[in-house]
């Protein structure tokens, strides 16, 4: 299903509001620079892993790029 404007509005439950408090990726790499390789393949399994869930629920995300990848921790 296409979603106008990337607006996920009802898609997913309340449990992720805390997305509205955290930093995007492209944030995090002009703060501390280059990451290092196992930072690195931290980051691209749990992006991986969050796109086959949205896959599974036949989202298809459209514009992934760092900026559009949230950090909470």
């Amino acid at each position: 299903e296409f979603v106008e404007n990337g607006s996920l509005k009802g898609a997913f439950s309340e449990k992720f509001s805390f997305l509205l408090f955290s930093f995007s990726l492209t944030d995090q790499i002009k703060r501390f620079g280059v990451f290092p390789e196992q930072v690195t393949l931290r980051y691209a399994y749990q992006i991986l892993l969050a796109l086959d869930y949205v896959h599974t629920r036949r989202i298809i995300h459209g514009d992934v790029k760092t900026s559009n990848v949230l950090i909470t921790k």
